[in-house]
């Protein structure tokens, strides 16, 4: 342990998160250095070096630092002010965190999702040469935190959570979203004499996990896809106590940190058992499981009105500590059907008569950038008119905002531009007074592609959000890199002066390098996915693999932008193989050129390894290996089930000519395809659970077992039959 005197100096009447600072400073000092520093309340004592640690305009802070530059409450600095003496100063206590963590950066050390990466030799103690003040570019840098399936946060704990948002918090990142579908326990209400008694985590996909699973090694004692917390639970009432504990310890911890608290609300979905007071209730399903509903009728009506009502008064009761609530459409939303009579009432509330509606319902009609048919296009810009004259009818009735602002809560909506982008045009226009206003889409790359839509926003006084996905469940447990597309928006957003980025993400295993590029560039505009990449591979893995691990991330890209149009292939919910067994279509070239891209991927990743990394990056490169396995072995498996089927019917053609050899040649052959997929499904697999990095890799580890494996062995069983039905069979 080094001896000398080091110090670190506080305001004496430093609050908690201030006094955090300190002791993060302390400790990342001792890791670094083996210097065993000191805090203290009075900064004059001698010292062989001393870090003033506190708040901009603190006399402490002055009288070291002589004269400080002006911090807004995110700015921080920081300063060398002498041979022996550090200023580490912030506008808020938050800010003050952020330049400990700057600081710990320049000494070496790299924030991943997972935990720190502290460099292998980071020389001797020392006070770095800096003078540097650091402003956003992004004000608002969220992340929504709860991802309900498997690859998720499904089987994430509190202690999981709270670890994730301190690394979030390292980055920089200052507001976390909570974000729950209308399916799970959140609230109990009761509307027209009908109590809520259902509600399900994982929109009730029943995943089991037992000792067949592979990698039942590292799922401990669960028995399902589930968070720890909720082991045992069993009724309605048990689900709502503890996720109500869990959703507090998440907002507690969260605000612990300075983040601002966003809950994102599905209030035009409701639970089932309500299905009887809607007017014209949805009879499609609208969400996974088909365990809610929506008002498809006149969404004033009154029982309407009070489901509504009811489900913002028990959010504000429950959590009314949040600084957000987020309210909008469900994803698959139906409210068009009385379009010409909002729209109308709309136009005459805000004046909206400059726009031309009929052009922006052909436009909408005739886009092709929809995920989806025109016709989900056409809907879903109708269901967002809806919903903007609903919202403002509603307000005007109940006393929703009124309640929001006594808590202190901000009012806050969107659109998602899948099909909605026209909207912009005038959206803006008819919000609730105060309102945020945010826009998202499947992907970052689909976002790109509408990025001239967001010039038709006036951004003044409604602070809007790109809420952007790092990566899309659609396309499951498959790496995923949106680097360039994510700095694309950036840049676009900082120029149209909105107010910042919202991120969803669902695996972390795999987002260190765009993370670090949204870290960076939300602070410098003169950052750009090369520079961040040298960096970020430099200090992983080494100078030797900077080269060859840019062109993986253009080449996952690459993949990334394939899937994001085709969408669905290994979304993780049950049935999601069946497809492939039935699938008279061979395997379609995109998703070829998706399987050689993952295994160029990882043969580029095996000649890096040999060629040797940083002892330190050599696990993350692994990990990154058995993603690339688990790709390829998944899209073979789809391969070899499609050409199973094919031979299959084959045989069925042979046997219906009464050709018995030629039959049993193809279903022979079938067999063999069958069992080959059924090998690569346990391959991807055995992969996915050779080096997990977080409860999201658990939870894709126990999932894809039962969807890839188990499941698809009853699903070739039960295609068997349909197409080559046994002799029992066709004798019924």
């Amino acid at each position: 342990m080094d001896d000398r005197v080091i110090i670190i100096g506080v305001d004496p009447e430093a609050g908690v998160l201030e006094r955090f600072a300190a002791d993060e400073l302390k400790s990342y000092l001792a890791k670094l250095f083996g210097v065993a520093a000191r805090i203290v309340s009075a900064s004059e004592e001698k010292a062989d070096a001393r870090f003033i640690v506190g708040l901009s305009g603190q006399a402490h802070v002055e009288r070291a630092a002589g004269r400080m530059p002006a911090l807004s409450d995110q700015g921080h600095a920081l300063r060398r002010a002498s041979g022996d003496t550090m200023i580490l100063a912030g506008g808020s206590p938050a800010a003050l965190c952020w330049a400990v963590y700057e600081l710990v950066e320049r000494y070496g050390a790299r924030y991943l999702m997972h935990g720190d990466l502290l460099p292998p030799d980071p020389g001797p103690f020392h006070l770095p040469d800096v003078d540097a003040v650091l402003e956003p570019i992004q004000r608002t840098r969220m992340m929504c935190l709860t991802r309900d399936n498997a690859i998720g946060s499904q089987f994430w704990s509190l202690d999981d959570h709270k670890g994730l948002m301190c690394q979030l918090f390292k980055l920089k990142f200052n507001a976390a979203c909570l974000a729950y579908a209308a399916s799970c326990p959140k609230v109990v209400y009761e509307v027209g004499g009908i109590r809520r008694v259902t509600g399900n985590l994982h929109y009730a996909q029943d995943m089991p996990i037992d000792d067949d699973n592979i990698g039942r090694e590292h799922l401990g004692s669960a028995r399902c896809v589930m968070p720890p917390e909720f082991e045992g639970v069993e009724t309605f009432d048990e689900m709502h106590a503890v996720l109500k504990a869990f959703m507090h310890g998440l907002i507690d911890h969260a605000k612990s940190l300075g983040m601002l608290v966003s809950m994102s609300l599905d209030v035009l979905e409701f639970p089932n058992e309500f299905r009887s007071l809607l007017q014209d209730p949805t009879r499609t399903e609208i969400q996974l499981g088909d365990l809610t509903c929506s008002e498809q009728g006149d969404l004033l009506n009154p029982n309407h009105v009070a489901l509504v009502n009811a489900v913002f008064d028990a959010h504000l009761d429950e959590y009314g500590d949040v600084d957000e609530i987020g309210f909008g459409l469900p994803e698959h939303a139906y409210a068009q059907k009385h379009f010409d009579s909002v729209w109308e009432r709309l136009r005459r509330r805000f004046g909206l008569d400059d726009v031309d509606m009929d052009g922006l319902l052909a436009a909408t009609r005739e886009t092709g950038l929809t995920a989806g048919d025109p016709q989900r296009a056409e809907r879903e810009f109708k269901s967002v008119v809806a919903s903007l004259d609903f919202f403002d009818q509603l307000f005007d009735r109940t006393k929703i905002l009124e309640r929001m602002a006594d808590k202190g809560i901000r009012p806050a909506t969107g659109l998602n531009m899948n099909g909605a982008h026209q909207a912009l045009t005038f959206a803006h226009r008819a919000l609730p007074p105060n309102a945020r206003f945010s826009v998202c889409d499947y992907t970052a790359s689909r976002l790109v592609r509408k990025l001239r839509f967001l010039e038709r926003l006036d951004p003044t006084g409604i602070d809007p959000l790109v809420m952007a996905s790092l990566q899309d469940d659609n396309i499951g447990w498959l790496p995923q890199v949106a680097t360039e597309s994510l700095h694309t928006i950036l840049r676009t957003t900082q120029r149209l002066g909105w107010d910042g980025i919202a991120l969803q993400h669902w695996p972390i295993g795999d987002i260190d390098p765009p993370m670090a590029l949204l870290s960076r560039a939300s602070w410098d505009a003169a950052a750009t996915p090369a520079a961040v990449y040298e960096d970020h591979f430099g200090h992983v893995y080494g100078q030797k693999a900077i080269e060859p691990l840019r062109l993986s991330m253009r080449l996952l890209e690459d993949a990334t932008m394939i899937m994001a149009i085709q969408l669905g292939f290994f979304f993780p919910v049950l049935g999601v193989m069946k497809r492939q067994v039935v699938e008279q279509e061979p395997l379609d070239d995109a998703s070829l050129q998706v399987r050689g891209i993952y295994e160029e991927v990882r043969s580029i990743l095996e000649a890096v390894r040999r060629n040797g990394v940083l002892r330190h990056g050599q696990p993350d490169l692994d990990y990154w290996i058995g993603r690339t396995t688990f790709s390829v072995e998944a899209l073979t498996e789809s391969d070899l089930l499609r050409r199973g089927g094919a031979a299959l019917r084959e045989a069925a053609s042979a046997r219906a000519e009464a050709d018995a050899d030629g039959c049993a040649a193809h279903r022979q052959r079938a067999s063999e395809y069958y069992d080959r997929a059924i090998g690569a499904g346990r391959a991807a697999v055995t992969a996915a659970a050779s080096n997990l990095r977080s409860p999201s890799d658990r939870g894709a580890v126990a999932a894809y077992y039962h969807l890839l494996v188990r499941e698809v062995k009853g699903f070739i069983d039960e295609h068997v039959e349909q197409v080559l039905p046994s002799a029992e069979q066709q004798g019924r």
